[in-house]
């Protein structure tokens, strides 16, 4: 049943990404019951010194004796092979708080060593172009190149700068240009998976660029377009400039989607979290950008914060609590793992109280990831909910959660519905939200709500 539901869910994916056909009406009928073959899956938990990323899929390991998920969300060792299992509940308390401030004082170190490197480019350049959740941006270690990528907006940008005093300034420029656009073209989230796979095409034809065409089409690039211009640097030294843009395909989007969704196919079948969940959440933190990074420290796919929410959910992924490294969050299939996990702990521990009514637990769910289970329970306050709507309850939640939080609740719920429009063209997946009861299912009932921005 699991395995039909990932092929139709692919399947359902494949046909709106060729046709662009509107969504087809599905009847509705009776999900399964989730404590059913889905939830009785056996699957395994990747340690500290274990390497395989495969060994976490696969049924039947015999580490899943390490780490067991019990209905109730909360975790317990199991009783052998666990290093853990002799800790008490304080000690791994301890562990976690310990593990956050470490976290916490490798962010700012990062924030500060982010700040004294923009303060040497922009004395270089006379401005500084910053990676965020949506834009990716990579400096040489001279800081005279840099080359970035705008998911929202689709479009790849690549620049350099030299001294006019160096003879062979134009020349350095180019070759600057040529190395940091097959840099960008080259680069690889996971071995295998380019970042803008399919994404960038050759000029002049329809044809997406090959692996072998990259050093063609960057020598192209470099050599095309206006002359560098010449300016006056707040160093004082007066350089040369170029700046180039490029336009991904107009399907870009859709492109990274159908890269990522076999990742998301996965967690969402361990982790019983609801596909059009996943999407939705990394399509509003990030536009699918596998390198984002905000200001707050939260990185990759799912924007997780290492001292926070990735570090809450290893210990559910791995058994043990980890603080992963920038590098390691960047990953797509270990974000999407991660986020999933994070998604399943706040259906299951934060809010389990809501279990009976699923519609108005998934909105406490989604505002919890934006700001954070405890700020949100401390906005509904001692407030009795029971007697709302699922439609009434939303207004309310929009009513008392941080400005920030109501936009990105209205966002997920608007692409969650687009996800969940593109999965009703094949028949239904078999997908549920972890504890939802099984008299609502997840598509059609989002038509009560506004398509608010």
């Amino acid at each position: 049943m699991v395995s039909t539901a990932i092929r139709t869910t692919s399947i359902a994916f494949f046909c709106f990404f060729a046709s662009l056909a509107p969504g087809v009406p599905v009847e509705a009928q009776e999900p399964p019951d989730p404590v059913g073959p889905l939830a009785q899956q056996q699957h395994s938990w990747q340690g500290r010194n274990q390497e395989s990323s495969e060994d976490r899929w696969r049924d039947g390991s015999e580490r899943l004796n390490r780490l067991r998920f019990d209905k109730e969300g909360s975790w317990r060792t199991g009783d052998q092979g666990s290093a853990s299992g002799n800790q008490s509940v304080g000690a791994e308390s301890a562990d976690m708080e310990q593990l956050r401030k470490e976290g916490r004082k490798l962010e700012r170190a990062e924030q500060l060593a982010w700040q004294n490197r923009a303060r040497k480019i922009q004395k270089l350049w006379g401005n500084v172009r910053e990676s965020g959740p949506t834009v990716f941006v990579a400096y040489t270690k001279n800081n005279d190149a840099f080359g970035g990528i705008d998911y929202e907006k689709g479009v790849l940008e690549v620049g350099a700068i030299a001294p006019v005093f160096f003879q062979d300034a134009p020349l350095r420029i180019e070759q600057l240009l040529s190395e940091r656009l097959s840099f960008l073209l080259r680069k690889e989230s996971v071995p295998g998976l380019r970042d803008l796979e399919g994404q960038v095409r050759m000029p002049g034809t329809d044809r997406v660029i090959s692996q072998t065409e990259v050093q063609q089409l960057s020598h192209y690039v470099a050599r095309s377009g206006e002359p560098p211009e010449s300016y006056t640097a707040p160093d004082g030294v007066r350089r040369l400039r170029k700046q180039i843009k490029i336009e991904l395909v107009p399907d870009h989007l859709k492109t990274r989607v159908r890269q990522y969704l076999p990742y998301v196919e996965k967690a969402s079948r361990i982790y019983e979290v609801a596909p059009e969940l996943i999407l939705a959440v990394i399509q509003t933190e990030s536009v699918f950008n596998p390198r984002a990074v905000s200001h707050a420290g939260a990185v990759g796919l799912m924007q997780l914060v290492p001292s926070s929410g990735a570090l809450e959910a290893s210990k559910l992924v791995y058994g043990e609590p980890r603080l992963l490294t920038r590098e390691e969050l960047s990953r797509p299939d270990m974000n999407i793992e991660l986020g999933t996990a994070y998604l399943r702990i706040l259906l299951k521990r934060y809010f389990r109280k809501y279990a009976t009514e699923p519609r108005k637990r998934l909105f406490l769910v989604i505002a919890g990831y934006n700001c954070g289970p405890r700020r949100v329970k401390n906005a509904l306050g001692e407030q009795d909910t029971r007697g709302l709507s699922p439609a009434e309850f939303y207004d309310f939640l929009l009513q008392v959660v941080p400005r920030e939080t109501q936009v990105y609740l209205r966002r997920v719920v608007r692409n969650m519905r687009q996800y969940e429009t593109i999965m009703g063209l094949a028949p239904r997946s078999g997908f549920w939200i972890a504890g939802l009861s099984t008299r609502f299912p997840l598509i059609g009932w989002f038509q009560a709500f506004p398509a608010e921005g």
